[in-house]
């Protein structure tokens, strides 16, 4: 996680819940793309809006799916 990210986590209310919405979000933008977890890569693309993000709880799991607008 950047610095951002670290200080959002370190914020929340709920640490764990905070950290595996960011990382769920960030593995589905490199899963959709074909890359690895590159730092600041991946968080420029998800503050760009590049993409669609759905992130669901469900109990203590987060999933999240990421799509192209293009698609």
């Amino acid at each position: 996680m950047n610095d951002e990210e670290q200080a959002k986590i370190a914020h929340s209310i709920d640490r764990n819940r905070t950290f595996f919405r960011l990382w769920t979000q960030k593995e589905a933008v490199a899963k959709l793309l074909g890359i690895g977890i590159q730092g600041d890569r991946i968080k420029d693309l998800l503050n760009a809006n590049h993409f669609h993000i759905e992130t669901q709880e469900y109990g203590r799991h987060v999933v999240s799916i990421a799509t192209s607008p293009y698609e």
